[in-house]
């Protein structure tokens, strides 16, 4: 995987040294050793923070931690109320009808003690209220887990891919033809690409993959060991499929020689798995949706239920951004057993704008900056967009539209979280693809990126 490296530390202003200078055609990286090398200019650029080392190499003893910290989280303060109050009349609906519409907020303020360390002030607006569907927010937890699962110093429970997380790995072929579920054995495939693609442009296979290289169960474990535990992930993106077969975990391999007579062969790493049955149901209100949807093309007069389906709360899922994004703010659970490097690859992939990915090139119209950046027009109306730097993921589907973001403003240092989600659906009707994401809920996340960012620089 080649990514456009130099784009990106230009874009965020950042001194590399000689170490970053590209090397001549004569002296090209393979793809393992291009994406190295930026790794260690990332990590040693200024979008990692000495605090935020500091956390690494010394992660907080677990008999220190704030185990209650998230319920501690402000139901309203007054710069959330003030950012709501900002929003113009085009998105006052959300706030409005905020029970019909699924509305929910969580801001996130650092903010300096008296010593002069930083800290994480979080206000919320109706906050785990209702259920919501993450849709593709929940590609953020199979990413961490995957970086966490193959760290040999997590051993036993560590898997051991070396070298890792770049080894190719494929599918091995499936002989059952009962299986519905039939991932091609021939593609190979790479941690670090995978995770790559699933940040930049969102891609849903790039989280099957992970999602059949872990199983469900142990993204789920890992994220409640780090004091995660409304995350719930159920089942793969756009693949509908058999509740048993969401459980059920292809055998893969790496591609490899024979030792004697030479010829291409797959190596079995891990064998075909079955999960335990579908995690259960969070206790939270409105598990069902709209009053009726399609499926297979007929009309099912009933609402869609949603009780089978992935779930997180919404503070959760910017926690486990904090997480990642500022480690050193974060005082709940754990924190996540990924490296340096491993951290940097996270970051630089869902900081990353469609243009600047050489492998793969998106080209498209569709993949504008914005593409998966939902705040970035609300961003531009504050500062020039490419002050901006956002570390994020979103999620689309169903009628459901979640933005979980870090916002870095490069010329201050100044920055702040922000997630949020709201449901649009005036035909109440589901899997009809109607639903007022470009005509209601994308300008409402516009307008909060825009308040948000009038307040954490302009102070409202």
């Amino acid at each position: 995987m080649r990514i456009s490296w130099m784009a990106i530390v230009g874009v965020l202003g950042l001194a590399v040294g000689a170490a970053g200078q590209p090397r001549g055609s004569d002296d090209a990286p393979t793809p393992a050793q291009g994406i190295e090398q930026r790794l260690i200019e990332f990590s040693n650029a200024a979008a990692i923070t000495k605090d935020s080392r500091r956390a690494l190499a010394n992660p907080v003893p677990g008999w220190q931690l704030d185990r209650f910290a998230r319920h501690r989280t402000e139901q309203m303060g007054p710069e959330l109320q003030a950012v709501l109050d900002a929003l113009p009349q085009r998105s006052r609906w959300a706030v409005d009808n905020a029970e019909e519409h699924r509305f929910q907020v969580v801001l996130g303020l650092i903010e300096r003690n008296e010593f002069g360390l930083e800290h994480l002030r979080r206000q919320s607006f109706r906050a785990g209220a209702e259920y919501f569907y993450p849709a593709s927010t929940k590609k953020l937890f199979a990413a961490i887990a995957a970086l966490e699962s193959i760290n040999p110093h997590e051993m036993p429970r560590g898997r051991v891919i070396d070298p890792a997380p770049s080894s190719e790995l494929v599918y091995m072929p499936i002989d059952d033809e009962s299986r519905r579920y039939r991932p091609a054995p021939d593609q190979p495939f790479t941690i670090e690409h995978e995770i790559w693609k699933l940040f930049v442009v969102s891609d849903n296979t790039a989280f099957n993959r992970l999602y059949d290289l872990l199983g469900r169960d142990e993204i789920n474990k890992r994220m409640r060991d780090s004091g995660l535990w409304s995350v719930r992930v159920t089942h793969r993106l756009a693949i509908p499929l058999p509740e048993e077969e969401q459980a059920i975990f292809p055998a893969i391999g790496t591609p490899s020689t024979h030792p004697r007579h030479g010829f291409p062969m797959l190596r079995e790493i891990f064998p075909q798995r079955t999960g335990d049955p579908t995690p259960q149901t969070p206790r939270i209100e409105g598990l069902t949706a709209g009053d009726r949807y399609l499926q297979a093309g007929e009309m099912v007069e009933e609402p869609f239920d949603f009780t089978r389906r992935s779930s997180v709360r919404l503070d959760d899922l910017q926690r486990a951004l904090v997480k990642v994004a500022r480690p050193d703010l974060d005082d709940f659970g754990k924190p996540f057993a990924i490296t340096a490097r491993q951290r940097a690859l996270l970051l630089m992939s869902m900081g990353a704008f469609p243009r600047e990915s050489v492998d793969p090139v998106y080209d498209g119209p569709r993949h504008t900056d914005d593409f998966v950046k939902y705040l970035l027009p609300g961003l531009a109306k504050v500062r020039p967009a490419e002050e901006w730097r956002i570390y994020n993921k979103v999620g689309m589907a169903y009628g459901f539209l979640t933005e979980n973001a870090y916002v870095v403003h490069i010329p201050t240092g100044k920055a702040f979280f922000l997630a949020a989600t709201v449901y649009t659906n005036e035909n109440r009707t589901l899997n009809d693809n109607t639903y007022e994401y470009q005509t209601k809920a994308l300008p409402l996340m516009a307008d909060l990126g825009e308040a948000a960012a009038r307040l954490v620089l302009d102070g409202g």
